[in-house]
Order: C-alpha cells, then sequence, then structure tokens
C-alpha cells in the first residue's frame, strides 16, 4: 500500500476543498480523503479511525467512517481505464462528494472526527488496483496558494512555496544555479483569489552554452557540458596552461630527450628526431638513427672501390702506387703527366709503374709513350 500526504495539516474548521484524478484498474482500492490523525501519515493503517472512500469491483463507492466497508453507498458506474476527478469539499462536519464535477453524495462526519483539536488531516493514499497520477492531488486552503510546481534545479525563494501553502499576497522567487539560465517569470505572487500570478507559465532552469560567446574564453576548442563547460587543446603536444583556458606547447624533448637516439627538436605542438651526420637516417620508428649505406647506390660514386663506414663512407683506390684525387672519388697514379699538340699526345709515365710494359710495343699512330 502507498500511502501519500497532499499537503500540510489545515484544521478541520477550515473550509478546503480536495481534488484528484483516480483510475480504475479493478480489484479492491481505497484512497482517503480525510484521515483522524493519531499517529505518523506514513505508517497509518487505513483501518484506523478516519473516513474515505472505498471502490468495490469497479462499480460502487462506499463512504466509511471507519475504515472499512460501510455506509452510505454511492451507486456509481466506473469504466476499467477511465479517469475519474474525484473532489471533497470539507467545511467543518459537513462534506460533498463529486465526481466529474456532479454532486453525488452529501454526509457528516462524526464530532469526534471532526475536532479541531485532535489535529485532523488531509490525505489520499491508494493500494491494489487504483492509480493516480503524482500531480494530480491537490488541496485548497482559503487564504492560501497550493505548492508551486516548478522545474528541476529552480531555487525557490522562501522555499516552502514548492512545498506548501502559501499565504495569500506572499511573492515567491525563482532562481538557478551557476551555469543555467531561468526560463519563466523571475517570481511568482500568490493572489487574494489563492490562484498564482502567471499561473499558466512554467518555470525551469536551462543549460547555458558558454561556447557559444567567445569560444567561452578558450584559445582552441570549447566543449559545453551540462552546467558548465570546458576548454581543450585539439593535440596532444599541448597542454591546457594555469587558466584552464589557453593552450600552451609540451616541450617533449625535455623528459628523455623526447626518445630520440640522437637529436631532439621541439616543435610547436610537436617535436622532432634528428640525425647529427649525413650519412644517418631515421629508422621507421622515427627516433632511432641508422647508418646509410652509400656504396650501394652508384658505388657511391667512387671510379674504384667503395667501403662504407658508420655514418659516412670513403673511396679507396685499388693500387697503392695510386692515390685520390682532390675529389676524393677518382684514383691517379703520381708523377703521370699528359702532353698534347695538334698532331700528338705524349703521356709521360714514372719507370716504377711500367711493370714490364713493353717499352717497344707500338702505340697508335699520333700517341708516343716514354718511360
Amino acid at each position: 500500500m502507498a500511502q501519500r500526504d497532499c499537503g500540510p495539516t489545515p484544521l478541520n474548521t477550515d473550509k478546503y476543498v480536495i481534488t484528484s484524478r483516480i483510475q480504475v484498474l479493478g480489484g479492491h482500492s481505497c484512497g482517503h480523503m480525510f484521515k483522524y490523525k493519531t499517529g505518523s501519515v506514513t505508517t497509518k493503517s487505513h483501518t484506523t479511525k478516519a473516513w474515505g472512500y472505498f471502490l468495490w469491483s469497479n462499480r460502487y463507492m462506499y463512504i466509511s467512517s471507519s475504515g472499512g466497508e460501510g455506509n452510505p453507498k454511492i451507486n456509481y458506474s466506473f469504466s476499467t481505464g477511465a479517469w475519474y476527478k474525484l473532489k471533497s469539499v470539507i467545511d467543518g462536519t459537513n462534506v460533498k462528494i463529486y465526481i466529474n464535477d456532479k454532486l453525488v453524495r452529501k454526509i457528516t462526519i462524526s464530532g469526534s472526527e471532526a475536532d479541531a483539536k485532535s489535529n485532523n488531516y488531509v490525505g489520499i493514499w491508494c493500494h491494489g488496483g487504483i492509480s493516480s497520477k503524482a500531480d494530480s492531488f491537490q488541496v485548497s486552503l482559503p487564504g492560501h496558494c497550493s505548492a508551486l510546481t516548478v522545474g528541476r534545479l529552480v531555487k525557490t525563494t522562501p522555499n516552502n512555496c514548492v512545498t506548501s501553502y502559501t499565504k495569500i499576497n506572499t511573492r515567491c522567487s525563482f532562481s538557478c544555479p551557476q551555469g543555467y539560465q531561468l526560463q519563466g517569470p523571475s517570481y511568482k505572487q500568490c493572489g487574494s483569489r489563492g490562484q498564482w500570478s502567471d499561473s499558466a507559465k512554467s518555470v525551469s532552469c536551462t543549460d547555458i552554452n558558454e561556447c557559444a560567446v567567445s569560444n567561452g574564453g578558450c584559445s582552441h576548442k570549447c566543449v559545453n557540458t551540462e552546467g558548465s563547460y570546458k576548454c581543450e587543446c585539439p593535440d596532444p603536444g599541448l597542454s591546457l596552461s594555469s587558466d584552464g583556458r589557453k593552450c600552451q606547447d609540451i616541450n617533449e624533448c625535455a623528459v628523455s630527450k623526447g626518445g630520440c637516439s640522437h637529436k631532439c627538436v621541439n616543435t610547436a605542438g610537436s617535436y622532432k628526431c634528428e640525425c647529427p651526420d649525413p650519412g644517418l637516417k631515421l629508422s621507421s620508428d622515427g627516433r632511432k638513427c641508422q647508418d646509410i649505406d652509400e656504396c650501394a647506390v652508384s658505388n657511391g660514386g667512387c671510379s674504384h672501390k667503395c667501403a662504407n663506414t658508420a655514418g659516412s663512407y670513403k673511396c679507396v683506390c685499388p693500387d697503392p702506387e695510386l692515390s685520390l684525387s682532390l675529389d676524393n672519388r677518382t684514383c691517379h697514379a703520381p708523377g703521370v703527366d699528359v702532353q698534347c699538340n695538334s698532331d700528338n699526345m705524349t703521356i709521360i709515365i714514372p719507370k716504377s709503374l711500367l711493370r714490364g710494359i713493353d717499352r717497344g710495343a707500338s702505340s697508335t699512330p699520333g700517341h708516343h709513350m716514354q718511360g
């Protein structure tokens, strides 16, 4: 059994109205409109001394002053699944009951139940085959406005405007927490007829999109969140500064040379590894330097032998009598001289280089070998 209190505890000497909506689903169900208060509302059993109504077999309503099925009976045909508006007008010991705005019964409660000193209270509870809408219970008290309904996060001043009855001429102001803006009037006032001003206008708090104005003050990316926002940096090489808005470069080279084997160069928002010598190149991981075999391409430009070294290479002549030219690539013989004129070309070779060459061998016309 679920029980709910429909408001504060007006004495039964006041005239007030209780309204609710119910939907008949079947079975034995009941809901009290007025209860003789002898204990806690949350633990009160419907069998305690009280008067209220019972729905029986979807067909009849019984009015009881003892909490059980009793008289007088209201013969009313209820349809399963249909919603009905119930209203009880209480004036002292006199009670009028309406169904869908039609007066169906007048009853009088006993003096003990209507004793003002007993501090009777108003409430509606449901169980079994009856259901109700949470916002459908309302108690009207002369000289007061009923509790306001506002949206999530709305702060009210005074707070009792949304939890209890508010006296006529009382103003209830609304505000929202930081990061939210108020939708609806900033206040409502309880009028002389017991109705709130701007009663048809809802009041709620909606999120402010701080990123919509000047990018939220962020230097790069602004991300709106519920009730707030945050700045983000677009690259892993950037981090937020202490103000939480500006992105600043991270010097990756400051820690372990950024993982580079040789040289680390910091750049805006990133970094790169470099090799110190032209004979080295970065490996596939972009961090380690490895040797380049210059001899693998065109013999390194050497005329004879190419020798690869760590980070470089060199050209080598095959004979100790030969030496590298000034270009460090081609080999030549020291002491060899070439003389040319319009008719002859003379090559002078030191004897030490001839090594058994037949000096008497004829040369081609126009050539002469001396040694």
